[in-house]
């Protein structure tokens, strides 16, 4: 993959683990980072970082709601789908 300064870059689950990591990354290629993560998760850190390192970012949060349902075979089925919102 050619990254490239100005592509777009959408990455879910920002705020931690590999996330992070990968946000620094394109961030020193200097892209546009739409980080996405459940509020609360430290997402302002990882932007502001990204920002400092030369990206244009924005950032959205998940609205899911943790419910899910019994399938019948025992597994379990998300039952609301997410929606994320700018900011």
């Amino acid at each position: 993959m050619k990254i490239q300064a100005g592509q777009t870059v959408i990455l879910a689950g920002a705020s931690g683990g590999l996330g992070v990591f990968m946000a620094r990354a394109f961030a020193d290629f200097k892209t546009k980072l739409a980080l996405a993560a459940h509020p609360g998760a430290g997402l302002d850190a990882v932007s502001e970082d990204a920002k400092r390192r030369g990206a244009q970012t924005s950032d959205l949060f998940s609205h899911r709601q943790h419910s899910s349902r019994r399938l019948g075979n025992g597994l379990r089925q998300k039952s609301e789908p997410m929606i994320l919102s700018g900011r």
